[in-house]
């Protein structure tokens, strides 16, 4: 009789427990019923708050000017080497009697001069040289008719080619970093790893000025490593004709008098050569059609987040009026 009793009782809270998930299950058939009546009932909220992330988005998007980008493609003009290191397998057990190392230490000027590129000290000394800093800080828009920038003349004074003041009678002169990380943002490059071919990209509001810094740039790469090298091998003629005057074997002074040899005709070459490391295989060219801004993506990003946030906000918001 306990037996069947406690049978019935167990069948009893098993049919409870079954009837409680039922229940359970139903209610949040039922709250997701209500979310999207909520939604629903909010839908004027919702177009109003997405209307008015995309109208403010366009008229966002119409602040900012249009960019064009111009390209310049390069390829190596040298040899990798050369100088003392050039003899190095062929009198390297002669030239270490002397105490000279003729190893080739030098790394990959290719890559040199893609890590120069983007270095401080060199675009500092770019933008210095040329007195571009008016037309990366202080350039405010783009004449298309008459071809030229126009600058902002709270910032810059064009006629007296000074800096003007603020309010708390600083200049407005930005600085060497601030100068330099708004130039890198408009620089960019790329290497070709199996040619050795480099492409130097600028972007600008003025497309006749990407293509100018273009120029600008390959030629300033190009003076570095002639002026590094012509000193370079200046100084090694110096130290070899020292060495000459030191030594009496004839072996080694023959050594040394090729590699003076050697060195002049690196010099020679450093001075008559225009395009010193670097040779243009493709020139740039003024760009007719802009690469920025994407006033389309724009606006439709920023619609869709509109419309998102404030949904989520109706969904949170409704279980928070349930519980007060």
């Amino acid at each position: 009789m306990n037996q069947n009793s406690d049978k019935i009782k167990t069948s009893i809270e098993e049919n409870a427990l079954d009837r409680a998930a039922y229940s359970k299950d139903e209610n949040d058939v039922i709250d997701l019923g209500e979310l999207a009546k909520n939604i629903w009932k909010e839908r004027i909220k919702i177009i109003l708050v997405t209307s008015i992330f995309g109208i403010c988005s366009y008229f966002y998007s119409l602040t900012l000017p249009d960019t064009y980008q111009s390209t310049i493609l390069l390829a190596p003009t040298q040899n990798e080497g050369g100088g003392l290191a050039a003899l190095g397998a062929q009198y390297n057990s002669l030239a270490s009697l002397a105490g000279i190392n003729l190893s080739n230490n030098k790394t990959n000027e290719t890559d040199q001069a893609m890590k120069l590129l983007h270095s401080w000290p060199f675009l500092e000394a770019f933008f210095h040289k040329h007195k571009l800093k008016p037309q990366i800080i202080a350039a405010q828009d783009w004449d298309k008719t008459t071809n030229r920038l126009v600058i902002d003349a709270k910032l810059y004074n064009s006629q007296l080619g000074k800096w003007t003041r603020s309010d708390k009678g600083d200049s407005n002169e930005p600085s060497s970093w601030k100068t330099y990380k708004a130039l890198s943002g408009m620089i960019s490059s790329g290497l070709d790893p199996k040619t050795g071919m480099i492409s130097i990209n600028v972007e600008h509001i003025s497309p006749s000025v990407a293509k100018d810094w273009c120029l600008l740039l390959a030629d300033d790469l190009n003076q570095h490593f002639q002026i590094r090298d012509t000193n370079e091998a200046q100084k090694n003629i110096k130290y070899l004709q020292n060495k000459i005057n030191e030594t009496s074997i004839k072996d080694m002074q023959t050594v040394f008098y090729k590699m003076i040899e050697d060195q002049t005709k690196s010099l020679m070459l450093a001075e008559v050569s225009d395009e010193y490391l670097l040779t243009t295989v493709v020139p740039p060219m003024i760009a007719e059609e802009k690469i920025a801004p994407q006033r389309g993506l724009i606006i439709a990003l920023s619609t869709i987040f509109g419309f998102v946030s404030m949904v989520l906000f109706i969904l949170v918001a409704q279980p928070i009026k349930q519980r007060s």
